[in-house]
């Protein structure tokens, strides 16, 4: 029967236990933690609940899990196979994607997807591409990845373009450098291909250039050769090990999103390539304006910096650069 919870109290376990009858199980879950109480007083109201929408509604425990953790006893699996039993193809989707689910269920998820393509459903090729970046960060989490991974350019959920591939091939650490590099030495980089037309105007600013090449002719006189290639800046092995640089060309209009945009890169480099001992460096063309940049980057973030100053590096990093 349905009950009438408007009049009982908030917060209170008669109320949790009124709307679990009703199958109200996100609102029940939202009084319990109104009221500070555990789900153990909820018992056989929890249970009876939990049996209905499995058979019923799985998908509203799935939400629940979301919201505040795992505590039924039916596992996410279990759960995302009764949904596509159902061919409730739109709420699999929705839900295998918000647990992170591809490979456990891969068959299932590809059908789901080809069904909202010969639907032709606006949100068909968004879907794809958001599982398409699952499986990659499954391939790239993976202790013994592929010699490659394809990587697809990001693209907003609306957008009605194919988008590129690429392939990311793994940088090896060294302890020594030759004295010559190529491009291959260095792999391609998702973000950065994702952000094609932003890259080519950096690279083609006359203060990133001249940045750039400010710091490879220090790291040259120290004795450390530097690697390049079109899409990472530099990096090098220095006296306390692998570094990674990335070059900004910043003014007091843009150095926030250039900031924002420089740690996205330095630590995916750093994840995708398996260089937890890596430093990370930010190298700007000029001194940020601002002081709490500065303290953000080195004491929140971890990252060491470096700016152009008369033609030569300066900084708050510079004693680490050996």
């Amino acid at each position: 029967m349905k009950y009438d919870t408007g009049a009982l109290p908030l917060g209170s376990a008669v109320r949790a236990k009124a709307q679990l009858d009703n199958l109200d199980l996100l609102k029940a879950l939202g009084t319990c933690r109104q009221g500070g109480f555990g789900l153990d007083s909820l018992q056989p109201e929890l249970g009876r609940c939990l049996r209905r929408l499995d058979s019923s509604s799985p998908g509203v425990i799935l939400s629940a899990y979301s919201a505040f953790g795992t505590f039924g006893p039916y596992a996410v699996s279990h759960l995302l196979r009764r949904i596509y039993d159902k061919r409730d193809f739109p709420t699999f989707l929705k839900q295998a994607y918000r647990f992170n689910i591809y490979s456990e269920m891969r068959p299932e998820v590809e059908e789901a997807l080809a069904w909202h393509s010969d639907k032709k459903l606006p949100d068909a090729e968004a879907w794809r591409r958001k599982f398409a970046k699952i499986h990659e960060q499954e391939l790239l989490s993976h202790k013994a990845p592929p010699p490659t991974v394809n990587i697809e350019e990001e693209l907003p959920d609306n957008a009605n373009v194919v988008p590129q591939v690429f392939k990311l091939r793994p940088l090896a650490t060294r302890l020594t450098k030759p004295s010559s590099h190529s491009e291959s030495d260095l792999p391609d980089d998702p973000y950065i291909i994702s952000q094609t037309a932003r890259a080519k105007i950096e690279q083609a600013n006359v203060a990133h250039r001249n940045t750039l090449q400010a710091l490879k002719a220090h790291l040259g006189n120290l004795g450390r050769p530097v690697a390049e290639s079109k899409l990472i800046d530099a990096y090098a092995v220095l006296s306390d090990g692998p570094a990674i640089f990335e070059v900004k060309s910043i003014a007091e209009s843009n150095e926030r999103d250039q900031i924002r945009h420089a740690l996205s890169q330095l630590y995916e480099y750093r994840y995708l390539y398996s260089m937890t001992d890596a430093s990370l460096w930010l190298v700007f063309s000029q001194q940020p304006s601002s002081q709490w940049y500065i303290d953000y980057l080195a004491e929140d973030r971890g990252v060491r910096i470096v700016w152009i100053e008369a033609g030569r590096l300066k900084g708050p990093s510079m004693n680490l650069l050996t």
